[in-house]
């Protein structure tokens, strides 16, 4: 895997960066965080966390430049106006998500999604698939649902495209609920670390799988099933007995138990990916109670980029088989995406495939997060392999002076069972190794094959907003030194900023004191949302949105020695001071 040629420098945080520093206490004459002289009562409020927030994430402090006066229905509606001008038509992808749609839910739900994507092709990669409840993910996805519903006179159509690429231990709680809300004591239950090894919220988790199985990535792993949800529901009722839970909460989230998670037609499912799906589109319309409200068609976008991919490798036309198979391309990709998040670290990866100071375990840093980084960790040649419980396992690119490069795994981290097989690295050994589910997509490859080759714009968390520019410039660089000038113009033309994940204004309590963010089971508890709270908090703006969502978001950027002291209790009076008649507040 050649590495020459100039190292692109990650633009998410890595542990220790230095990049922020500050007291926890307020300065009224600060700039504010995108602008000097910008009046007092501007929408982009000024607070020393998200400035800090704003130089750990430059990219945040673009989209707060750009958008952070809309309010959400106007931010939203700016997001739906795309027409792509594709390197690859995206009727193969439409075709795909609506055929996966069908199959998990129906054809209403297969008729939604295509006339849904004919009008844009906009999707949400924000939260990672699974069952999601955490209150950063749902919120996001709620927040850019005000601006979908009505359109088409049938509500529409919300496209959600999770990661499967995460182990069930994955702090976002994929195989489980995550209530916002600490245990009696106020610590999380500690399997439920987020990227820095801390608590992240301190949610408390109630695990479906047991903890044998938690290695397993999402995409790999198999059915929820009637003892699960029996675990769980004993799990609410000691949470219950020690204090967590009231009664009333405890008797609501029994019922979500019984009647989204442990319903029929979920656990009729044969895996946990395509249950996620039937009990999100479940659980969605208890948290919008209004009739205007999208359809929601949480997919997981692994299942379709591989699907893609088996026909791009056969079509030598296709850009991700430019990229993989011509070699002058593939070694400008390699050389200029080398160190950049979310590809591979050739160094890294050639030391560990030689054993040379190995301690045998292949990531750090955001590692936890289900993330795969290069700085502090290794990454891996454009797919993860697979060991034998479904674990990843990094991949490097071996290419002799003669014959077929070829893909073959570096040494498995602590506690892998059986290395995968190599692969040949050619259109019909991909081929088939994606066919038999033994190879799964990086994020670069993930975006190659959706964003950057067929125009969908996908619309994440934070941190996408920080490396998907790095991988659309590099890529850009890469086709125009090859020769291809009109393809490099239509990648570097694409959209790449676009936020969701992190937008919130939904608490429940009183923000200025213990209130917290609510997430999926806490809104549902509560009825769901009405046509006027969805109003209200349509009001609210991008800025004071990312403010409140900061109280989620600022732990996950900033390492614990990075963040600012006292951040919360004055993050806290800032979001009940500065986000006004937007919150939208649960009752206790």
């Amino acid at each position: 895997m050649p590495g020459s040629g100039s190292r692109r420098a990650p633009s998410a945080p890595g542990p220790g960066s230095g990049l922020g520093s500050g007291s926890g206490s307020g300065d009224p004459g600060a700039s504010c965080v995108t602008r000097p002289n910008c009046s007092s009562g501007s929408a982009i409020p000024d607070h020393p966390v998200l400035r800090h927030a704003v130089r750990l994430v430059p990219a945040l402090g673009e989209m707060l430049a750009r958008h952070g006066e809309k309010t959400l229905v106007e931010y939203d509606r700016h997001l739906l106006r795309w027409s792509p001008d594709p390197v690859q038509p995206p009727d193969d992808f439409c075709a795909e998500v609506a055929a996966l749609a069908g199959d998990l839910l129906g054809p209403a739900a297969a008729e939604a999604a295509r006339a849904a994507l004919a009008r844009a092709p906009v999707v949400v990669t924000g939260p990672h698939h699974g069952f999601d409840t955490m209150p950063v993910t749902v919120q996001g996805t709620l927040a850019f649902s005000l601006g979908v519903a009505g359109k088409g006179g049938d509500g529409g159509a919300l496209f959600v495209l999770g990661s499967g690429n995460v182990p069930l231990s994955n702090y976002t709680t994929p195989g489980g609920l995550a209530l916002a809300r600490s245990r009696a004591g106020g610590q999380g239950q500690g399997s439920g670390q987020g990227p820095w090894g801390t608590d992240a919220g301190a949610h408390t988790r109630v695990h479906f799988f047991p903890a044998a199985e938690r290695a397993r990535l999402v995409r790999g792993c198999g059915p929820l099933d009637e003892r699960m949800v029996e675990r769980a529901r004993r799990r609410v009722q000691a949470l219950f007995q020690e204090g967590t839970l009231t009664l009333a909460e405890k008797r609501g989230v029994d019922a979500l138990l019984a009647e989204v998670f442990g319903a029929p037609e979920v656990l009729a499912r044969s895996s946990l990916s395509a249950q996620a799906t039937v009990a999100a589109a479940s659980l969605w319309t208890r948290l919008r109670a209004d009739a205007a409200r999208p359809r929601l068609l949480h997919l997981e976008k692994d299942e379709i980029v591989c699907r893609l991919l088996r026909r791009d490798l056969e079509q030598s036309a296709s850009l991700a088989h430019r990229v993989f198979f011509d070699a002058r391309l593939r070694a400008r990709v390699v050389a200029l995406l080398d160190g950049a998040y979310g590809c591979w670290s050739v160094q890294r990866l050639e030391a560990l495939s030689d054993q040379e100071g190995s301690s045998g375990h292949v990531f750090s840093g955001h590692g936890s997060s289900g993330h795969d980084p290069a700085p502090g960790g290794y990454g891996t040649a454009f797919f993860w392999g697979l060991d034998e419980r479904g674990a990843r396992v990094p991949m490097l690119l071996d290419e002799p002076e003669r014959g077929e490069p070829v893909l073959r795994p570096a040494p498995a981290p602590e506690g892998a069972v059986g290395l995968p097989e190599p692969v040949p690295f050619t259109p019909e050994g991909l081929g088939r190794a994606l066919e038999a589910r033994a190879l799964l997509p990086n994020l670069f490859t993930t975006f190659l094959t959706v964003g950057f080759a067929r125009g969908v714009r996908c619309v994440g968390g934070q941190l996408q907003a920080g490396y998907l520019p790095v991988m659309r410039e590099a890529l850009a660089e890469a086709l125009a030194a090859t020769g291809a000038a009109a393809d490099a113009a239509r990648v570097a033309a694409l959209p790449v900023r676009a936020v969701t994940t992190g937008l919130m204004g939904v608490l429940r309590g009183d923000p200025a004191g213990t209130g917290r963010m609510a997430g999926a089971v806490e809104m549902a508890l509560a009825g769901g949302l009405d046509g006027a709270a969805l109003a209200r908090l349509g009001r609210l703006s991008v800025g004071r949105a990312v403010l409140a969502g900061m109280l989620e978001m600022y732990p996950v950027l900033a390492a614990p020695a990075e963040r600012l002291e006292n951040w919360e209790a004055d993050l806290r009076a800032a979001v009940a001071r500065e986000a006004g008649d937007g919150l939208v507040l649960l009752p206790e």
